[in-house]
């Protein structure tokens, strides 16, 4: 797989919503640290941390068919994992989300958990 950006859809308390675009390397490895940009698209040396400015959900990601993601807050794993097979799979099942982020001063990154692949 060669890199690819895809996007990922958070939901804030308010209502508003936020997108993030990824960058995946490509087959990328157990321990990559997604680099992320808001609003554009990610390259990568894009930052690989983000900061919400409310808390949020994560509603949808698009991206490679295969792999895992966790969620580390202030560098610090949490117990947030996202499967992209089933986040693909349930992109028609309207109020579905895949974990909760508070906002305010956590910095989060996006670490990969299994081999992403195409």
């Amino acid at each position: 797989m060669g890199a690819t950006t895809p996007m990922i859809h958070l939901r804030g308390r308010s209502g508003a919503a936020y997108t993030l675009s990824a960058y995946y390397a490509g087959a990328d490895a157990a321990g990559y640290i997604v680099p992320v940009t808001w609003n554009g698209t990610a390259t990568a040396s894009s930052p690989k941390d983000f900061v919400l400015p409310e808390p949020c959900i994560v509603e949808y990601m698009t991206g490679p068919a295969t792999g895992v993601l966790t969620v580390d807050a202030n560098g610090m794993p949490t117990p947030i994992s996202i499967n992209l097979a089933t986040v693909i799979s349930m992109v028609a099942m309207p109020g579905k989300n895949f974990g909760q982020l508070r906002g305010g001063n956590v910095r989060y990154q996006f670490r990969v958990a299994s081999q992403m692949a195409a």
